[in-house]
């Protein structure tokens, strides 16, 4: 049978190690699974917020935009970061077009979202996601935005989660 889990002291290292399967965690022939010893996601905060609604409304567009922006302790460099989105009325949850994005992200047309026909709480009409977006806005500030094309009355609609790791940004 093959070593697959090691957790302790190996070669004179501390460490998880975890071998792919078929492969010996004390001998690895192959990349291992888990290394502990390599840098990998350092947390450095991570929260959630209520996104304030404002309300849009001209001769094209009728939309509710929700907003939040959260400051963390500065780094000294511009830090990797991951943001998602939850819908307290509909319960579903999101992650913004293009997940991979560091230093910033905006998306534009999230009709593929889990969130596209998420229901009003004040009228129980459906609502069309239209935009989501996080982005740093510098090294102490993660600013995030939700559009939807309505203009129903939900306040405390949407939730922003985040978190900022201690890695720099490519």
């Amino acid at each position: 049978m093959t070593n697959r889990i090691h957790i302790g002291s190996l070669n004179g290292e501390v460490g998880i190690f975890i071998s792919q399967p078929g492969d010996d965690v004390y001998a690895p022939t192959k990349s291992r699974l888990l290394d502990t010893r390599f840098e990998t996601l350092d947390l450095h905060v991570k929260g959630s917020a209520n996104m304030q609604n404002t309300y849009y409304n001209s001769s094209t567009l009728t939309a509710t935009i929700y907003y939040s922006e959260i400051t963390f302790p500065d780094l000294g460099y511009t830090p990797i970061f991951h943001a998602s989105f939850y819908n307290r009325v509909s319960g579903l949850s999101d992650l913004p077009v293009g997940s991979c994005f560091y230093p910033t992200m905006w998306g534009q047309n999230d009709l593929g979202s889990s969130m596209v026909n998420a229901k009003s709480a004040s009228d129980g009409q459906s609502s069309i996601l239209r935009y989501t977006g996080a982005w740093l806005a510098n090294n102490t500030t993660l600013r995030a935005k939700v559009v939807i094309l309505d203009t129903s009355k939900d306040t405390n609609r949407f939730q922003f989660c985040y978190m900022i790791f201690k890695n720099r940004a490519a």
